[in-house]
């Protein structure tokens, strides 16, 4: 298989893995409300299992595997993270209590939490800065891929045999890809690989300096934390993730619910709407792969304006989109919705990657992805499923509307973040490249990277 051959072959692989992960949540959020139902819980509950706890282990998970891939192999690390996740998937299907159900919620958050760094890392290794937008972006096509499988196939299986035998269906397949990636693919972060890649692919590309350095030049979780504390554009786009991350999360886990109970739709038209979000979703990618490959290589500035200008828009749609007393108006509207918030995710990821030094990635990634996912995923359920219980003594059925237009100024407030990084990422990015340079002369004139 020739070097280019495989690296399309990694990232088909590593799609067909965020096909499966994701599963899981949308599954939750989907029967949400038959589970609350079955196992006789709150909307504050379910809000609590599947945001605040859920991210909580999913964020603190991601550490310990990120000092694990810095020093040994991801590939093995995804092949154990797949294998464990689908083992806990299945498990939800036994759940009798809120507890049981948070457990195994738990253990399925621990296993997926080592996959989206380590894969973005690989990722990063093999596609230079111009093509890791694009790359990235078909990487997380796969996510959407999953949600139309699950919401289809979930819809109408739930129908007939019940929402947990969908949770012991979508598990197994976990196993079997953890299989394919062990006996398939390589981990590049070996001194022998790199040496053997080294005369024929760009360093950029492969080779990354911590790959087989000596153990001090590995950074410590302190060090790389306070790398992140101490770049401007790191913050800032840490406070806009977190807030994008909430109020994007809040929708999606809430808006099935929502339109049950405003507009009574069954199951299986929910599934289509459904279906009809995340296909606009995963083409919202595809077009921001494509933008940023043509118009936006290697621009950093103009990515975060132009995402700043669609996060407002797409504000605006979801606003209007829960005001709507019109089912297929507000369908439209959050189908626009959805394609304008996926339009800067990829960008905004491999933007992530460049920012930071190559031997301090997967750390860098889990470290931001811990406070992201606690600040953003963790709060926007939970609080959305709060204000409604506290809001429903007034608002009745409309108590779940008005919690979530409470997220609507959350917008404005993420894209001006968004802006103020745009006139401070060029000069980050300069002083990166330069750490790079250094790190790969030092490590090339000590024998630990080829010439």
């Amino acid at each position: 298989m020739t070097p280019g051959t495989y690296k399309n072959y990694l990232l088909a692989v590593l799609s067909a893995v965020f096909v499966f992960f994701p599963v899981d949540t949308a599954l939750v959020g989907f029967f949400l409300q038959k589970i609350e139902t079955d196992l006789s819980l709150s909307d504050a509950q379910m809000g609590l299992s599947s945001g605040i706890v859920f991210a909580t282990f999913y964020s603190i998970g991601a550490i310990p595997f990120a000092r694990w891939a810095d020093r040994g192999s991801r590939v093995t690390i995804i092949s154990v993270a797949m294998a464990l996740w689908g083992a806990a998937v299945s498990l939800l299907a036994v759940a009798e209590n809120f507890l049981q159900f948070m457990l195994f919620r738990i253990g399925a958050a621990v296993a997926a939490s080592a996959i989206m760094p380590t894969s973005i890392s690989l990722i990063s290794d093999y596609f230079s800065r111009a093509e890791r937008p694009k790359a990235i972006s078909r990487l997380l096509i796969g996510t959407h891929c999953s949600l139309v499988i699950t919401y289809f196939v979930g819809g109408w299986l739930s129908e007939w045999y019940g929402w947990r035998a969908v949770f012991t269906i979508i598990g197994a397949p976990g196993v079997a890809l953890a299989v394919l990636i062990r006996v398939s693919l390589e981990e590049p972060h070996r001194r022998k690989s790199v040496q053997k890649v080294a005369a024929t692919h760009s360093i950029d590309s492969f080779a990354t300096p911590n790959a087989e350095a000596p153990s001090s030049d590995k950074p410590s979780l302190m060090g790389v934390c306070v790398r992140l504390i101490t770049n401007v554009t790191l913050r800032q786009l840490l406070l806009s993730y977190a807030i994008i991350a909430a109020t994007i999360t809040g929708v999606l886990q809430w808006l099935p619910t929502f339109s049950i109970r405003r507009f009574g739709i069954e199951t299986q038209v929910l599934g289509i709407w459904l279906v009809l979000f995340n296909v606009t979703s995963a083409l919202g990618l595809y077009c921001s792969g494509e933008f940023v490959s043509r118009w936006a290589a290697n621009n950093e500035a103009l990515q975060l304006k132009a995402g700043a200008v669609i996060n407002i828009f797409a504000g605006i749609a979801a606003t209007f989109g829960l005001l709507t007393s019109n089912q297929y108006v507000a369908c439209g509207l959050f189908g626009v919705y959805f394609f304008s918030v996926s339009l800067y995710q990829a960008p905004m990821y491999a933007m992530l990657q460049t920012l930071v030094p190559q031997r301090t990635r997967v750390q860098s990634t889990a470290v931001l992805g811990f406070v992201i996912n606690l600040a953003g995923f963790g709060l926007g359920p939970w609080l959305v499923g709060v204000f409604s219980d506290v809001l429903r003594p007034w608002a009745g059925q409309e108590a779940l509307r008005d919690a979530l237009l409470a997220l609507s100024p959350c917008y404005l407030w993420a894209s001006w973040h968004l802006y103020f990084c745009s006139r401070t990422v060029t000069g980050d990015l300069q002083a990166v490249e330069t750490d790079d340079t250094k790190s790969e002369d030092r490590d090339r004139s000590q024998g630990y990277i080829g010439t």
